[in-house]
């Protein structure tokens, strides 16, 4: 019976130590990994961004990496979250606000999940970060989306360099995110890579 208890705490503990361990992986900074392994498969994968809050596409190479590393949007987005209460783009506040007022002129008060208090967000900063959010593409064309658990959103990344777009399509590269354009709007199980 002592042997029981004793293996029960230490896989409680060992549990409870990976949780901790894989919750900072949200953390790291990306890495795209590398294609020197004998089954390197370039593949779509998604880390989280910590200066923009929010989960972004990137091609990994098929071996190596991080543990910010995760095979759907919704895995990232589940494991990560969205910061919601700073403002778009990772820009710095202007101000702090409560109750809708008190920001500077030109900003606009963002609130946060507590009662009443926010943050001050440049305005026209945050309307270039939402359109960078919600991408439109040229005439012909339209943004290449990702089918999710969260429903049907522009794949997005922070660089074209991250070569996250599907075949066929073309990066076009924003302030703050890049996005896809093409003929074809939903991503399917292709190998990205820009092209």
């Amino acid at each position: 019976m002592f042997f029981a208890a004793v293996l029960f705490a230490l896989l409680t503990v060992l549990a409870e130590q990976q949780k901790t361990s894989w919750k900072s992986d949200c953390t790291a900074k990306l890495n795209r990994g590398n294609d020197e392994c004998s089954d390197s498969n370039p593949e779509l994968r998604f880390y989280y961004h910590n200066k923009i809050g929010r989960c972004l596409a990137f091609q990994y190479k098929g071996c190596g990496g991080n543990n910010n590393n995760y095979k759907t949007f919704t895995d990232c987005y589940l494991e990560c979250g969205e910061d919601l209460f700073n403002c778009g783009g990772g820009e710095p506040a202007t101000g702090k606000c409560v109750n809708m007022k008190g920001c500077p002129k030109g900003s606009f008060c963002r609130m946060g999940p507590s009662s009443g208090t926010g943050v001050c967000c440049d305005r026209k900063l945050e309307e270039e970060y939402e359109k960078d959010r919600d991408p439109k593409c040229n005439t012909g064309n339209v943004a290449v989306v990702n089918c999710s658990g969260r429903g049907d959103q522009a794949l997005l990344g922070r660089s074209c360099k991250h070569n996250f777009c599907p075949y066929g399509s073309q990066c076009v590269p924003g302030r703050y995110l890049a996005h896809c354009c093409g003929t074809e709007w939903k991503f399917g199980k292709k190998n990205p890579g820009s092209h």
